[in-house]
């Protein structure tokens, strides 16, 4: 990418500096003409300054999370790519693999493409620094240790194990930068660690290492640190024999996928089954993990995009404008000998002049607020990645050459594109042409043959226009776009209907500023001004048309975003966290069966705990296979705040119900939701009921693509918009004992820990006590709904405040655009506006028709870009949430307040403007007529 914006810079740069070198009289005469006109040349440059640098901004922010990507790789996976684990496998005759077993998996490696294998042994478990009595002082828990052979490792992963010493004794422990620094631990230091049966394993700090590959690799359990250890000692503490749980696959760094650390891709096939061995692919799980957490990055793109079309639009219209004003003085210079190829060659200088002036401090300023936005989202960034994926992934900022080469070069082109199209249109003038008074033409008749070809092009885009509309309206494209996996396809609509309006609106400008004026023929004064406000404007309409581009896509995007937040932040000021979890504060999961007996006794023994905080402690054992089906025991059943919407007449009220599904192993309790689906044994999927089941009715459980077991309906419990990611509240719940027979196996069940604080002041602090309390158990992941919601919408606020604020900036760019607009228009115009003044019109009249001219174009490009925002919105909320569960709200108050205040901001610009034609005396501005 690099090559290509240099190549097309440098191509650029020769294209319009070669030739000015050999002339250095154009180079003067360009740098005067920037000088002269200061005002100009200060908007120009601003105008397209600030384009280039959120469009620099973007790419650098997208750069740095890059390069943050890529060091997350390759610390935390290096060469490793899959990993079998014996836990997944279903044909092993030990809870582990033998030596017999890494030969059979070595020899489907080769004829898959895998370049190294490397069996390992390997649990998720917490490590203990402990004070002088014995009482655990600092955890590092969901820390990953695993041992392997080094002479296999050696050939696997040779710079990794470099660092490894090589004499690692069985009591020995080697730690990761991260896990030492969460222990505060160096070489010689003591160290527990708890093994799988729970019991404290001594070991003595051998060496920290930095995470690289299998030094940093945290395991299928996504850990927080690395640990690593003898292959006999992680064998003792895996409680195995002599055989491997792990078999690490690999790949050579030439063969590694390159675009598996890029954002914005869709990952891979995360599991895959070869000749009954069940592949686990790490990495992609990882890659697609850290694709939906920046799905949102392009936005920031977007929004720089929309500042460079807006900039665009006002560099054209300042170089036509320049054209047309310095046509006289183009014609005296060719007059006296200048030929049209050095007219075009100063223009394209001056060109040159705005755009490198304009691209450089672009760059600079991107520099700076790349910089200012990743230093405020970097923790943030940090928080999504660890709630949300459980990856570790740290941000820094990194200046990419290829990315500030792309802004720069994106911000020098569009310049230079604007520049010579005007310098060729300034070439093709005759040196009469160029001398006739500037604007002495009429416009020239419309042909018949044109006049209908312009008719029917209208008529075409009015009705691509509304079968744009149409079609977008649609359920079907809201799930095309929602099956794509691209919502971003919502902007592309939305520009694409902007540019369809802006040439309807420009298709009947001369209709609509007739029938504005008819309006006010009764008042003949009001009436004559809006003729000569209009004039202009119809006459111009190029110039009016890319005014209305700036105006409406300076208010699309602000719009969008203002309806996209509001909506969200009402779904999620909506949060219940106890309605989430099921009437519980606290959620973890643990595999294998726990009883809440044995939660229980858990928390009696702690010294952490005071069981008096606790309201409730329940254990649901659930296995996941269409659904999640959940064990419910009488504990549960008295303490669960999961609302039922239709029950079983014979009982009185939905806890009698719960109780009946502890106690009864033939009835079941059915999340709303899952009553319009059937298993298909056909299909072995689920397909739509033509009729919902009801209280009453059978449900089949489905378990490994079998109907398993079939029970009675006797509840449906309503489907909660916010339990969805928690464990045990929702998908089916039966009596507890049921869970092993339809598992068939102990390793399909998990746990889900429920927990509930007796005061909600006090949560936060047995929030930590519980969290140590289970650590010390190597039980993790407990989860907060109340923190998580307040991180997330946290989170969506931040981001999407930027992204309203880099559309402000993007407003400062139109309105800038405006001013300049109108300050070359009344220059333009000066002599008839003095011919106005001359023959009785007065100054306010004449303040009053440049005023209205401004405000119609700026009230009809943001009323324009306010409704496609709006629907824009609207499209991308409703495609997010095909289910209606986000409601589209419209914060009139705030839109009002946008339109309003931007409309107020921009009649005080075009003030300016139009006080200095007030103050034009008649004498001076026709003194050059004739």
């Amino acid at each position: 990418m690099a090559v290509i914006f240099a190549g097309l810079l440098a191509a650029a740069i020769l294209a319009t500096a070669f030739f000015p070198g050999r002339d250095p009289h154009l180079r003067r005469m360009a740098v005067r003409n920037l000088a002269v006109r200061k005002s100009t040349t200060v908007f120009t440059v601003v105008g397209a300054m600030t384009g280039t640098a959120l469009i620099t901004a973007s790419l650098l922010i997208t750069g740095s999370i890059q390069a943050s990507v890529d060091r997350f790789f390759e610390e935390q996976f290096g060469r490793i790519v899959g990993d079998i684990s014996a836990g997944e496998q279903k044909g092993l005759k030990r809870p582990y693999m033998t030596a017999e077993d890494v030969r059979d998996i070595e020899r489907l490696a080769e004829k898959e493409g895998y370049d190294c294998v490397l069996p390992t042994v390997g649990l998720t478990v917490t490590l203990v620094k402990s004070d002088e009595k014995g009482r655990p002082l600092l955890l590092s828990p969901r820390t990953y240790v695993h041992g392997w052979d080094p002479a296999a490792a050696g050939k696997f992963d040779p710079e990794a194990v470099k660092e490894i010493p090589s004499d690692l004794g069985e009591g020995e422990i080697v730690l990761s930068d991260r896990a030492a620094n969460r222990l505060e631990a160096q070489e010689g230091d003591r160290l527990f660690v708890l093994d799988a049966g729970g019991r404290m394993q001594p070991f003595t700090v051998k060496k920290v290492v930095t995470e690289r590959g299998l030094t940093g690799y945290r395991g299928l359990e996504k850990a927080q640190a690395t640990a690593l250890v003898s292959l006999d000692a992680a064998r003792t503490l895996s409680d195995i024999g002599d055989g491997y749980n792990h078999v690490l696959l690999g790949r050579s760094p030439n063969r590694l996928d390159a675009s598996s650390g890029l954002l914005f891709r869709s990952a891979g096939v995360f599991k895959s089954e070869k000749e009954g061995w069940v592949i686990s692919h790490v990495r992609e799980v990882a890659v697609h993990d850290l694709d939906q957490l920046f799905k949102f990055i392009p936005v920031f793109f977007i929004a720089g995009l929309n500042a460079v079309l807006i900039g665009l639009a006002l560099i054209v219209n300042i170089f036509r404008m320049i054209a047309e004003e310095r046509r006289r003085e183009w014609g005296i210079l060719r007059a006296i000998g200048m030929n049209r190829r050095d007219l075009s060659r100063l223009l394209r200088t001056e060109g040159l002049l705005y755009a490198g002036l304009s691209a450089l401090l672009g760059v600079i300023a991107g520099i700076g607020l790349s910089y200012l936005l990743l230093m405020l989202l970097k923790d943030t960034f940090r928080r999504m990645a660890e709630y949300g994926n459980q990856l570790t992934v740290r941000f820094l900022f990194h200046v990419d050459p290829a990315f500030l080469l792309a802004g720069f070069t994106i911000g020098l082109l569009t310049v230079l594109l604007c520049a010579a199209l005007a310098a060729r249109r300034a070439g093709r003038v005759s040196i009469v042409e160029a001398l006739q008074r500037s604007g002495s033409q009429e416009r020239r008749g419309l042909t018949r043959e044109r006049s209908v070809l312009r008719g029917a092009g209208a008529l075409m885009v009015f009705a691509l226009t509304f079968s744009l509309f149409t079609v977008t309206m649609t359920r079907g494209f809201r799930e095309w776009v929602g099956e794509t996996g691209q919502p971003l396809i919502v902007f592309a609509v939305g520009f694409l209907l902007v540019v369809l309006l802006i040439i309807s609106v420009i298709a009947i400008m001369p209709r609509l500023f007739a029938g504005i004026a008819r309006l006010f023929r009764p008042f003949p004064r009001r009436f004559g001004e809006l003729i000569l406000a209009f004039r202009y404007p119809e006459v111009n309409r190029l110039r009016t048309g890319l005014l209305f581009l700036m105006f409406t896509l300076v208010l699309y995007l602000t719009s969008f975003s203002s309806v996209f937040v509001s909506s969200f932040a009402a779904f999620f000021g909506d949060f219940d966290a106890r309605r989430a979890t099921g009437g519980y504060d606290f959620t973890a999961t643990a595999g294998g069966e726990f009883s809440t007996q044995d939660l229980e006794n858990l928390f009696r023994s702690s010294e952490y705990v005071d069981p008096a905080d606790i309201d409730a402690a329940v254990a649901v054992p659930y296995v996941q296979s269409v659904e999640t089906v959940n064990g419910v025991d009488i504990r549960y059943a008295e303490t669960n705040g999961i609302r039922l919407l239709k029950w079983d007449e014979r009982f009185p009220s939905d806890r009698a119900v719960w109780k009946e599904a502890a106690r009864n192993p033939d009835v079941a309790v059915v999340e709303e939701k899952l009553l319009k689906w059937s298993w298909d044994e056909g299909r072995k999927g689920m397909v739509s009921r033509t009729k919902p089941l009801t209280v009453g009715d059978d449900y089949p459980i489905v378990v490994d693509g079998q109907v398993v077991a079939r029970k009675k309906i006797i509840g449906i419990a309503r489907s909660e918009k916010e339990s969805y990611g928690y464990p045990a509240s929702g998908g089916v719940w039966v009596k507890a004992g049921e869970i092993r027979k339809l598992a068939g196996s102990e390793e399909n069940i998990q746990t889900a820990l429920l927990i509930r604080g007796r005061s909600l002041d006090s949560l936060s602090q047995l929030s930590r006590n519980l969290e140590k309390t289970l650590n010390l158990n190597n039980l993790f992941g407990l989860r907060n709904p109340r923190e998580e919601f307040l991180l997330s919408n946290l989170t969506f606020r931040t981001l999407f405040s930027l992204f309203e604020g880099f559309s402000a900036l993007a407003t400062l760019i139109g309105i800038a655009g405006l001013m300049v607009v109108m300050f070359r228009s009344v220059r333009e115009r000066r002599q008839q506006i003095g011919m106005l003044r001359a023959i009785g019109l007065s100054a306010p009249a004449v303040f009053r028709i440049l005023l209205i001219e401004g405000a119609f174009i700026a009230w009809t490009g943001m009323a324009t870009g306010m409704g496609i925002g709006c629907y824009s919105g609207y499209l991308m909320i409703r495609t997010l949430s095909p289910e209606g569960s986000v409601a589209v709200l419209f914060p009139w108050l705030k839109l009002a307040g946008y339109f309003g205040g931007s409309l107020l901001i921009t009649l005080l610009c075009a003030m300016i403007p139009a006080r200095k034609a007030v103050h034009l005396s008649p004498a001076e501005a026709t003194r050059y007529v004739g």
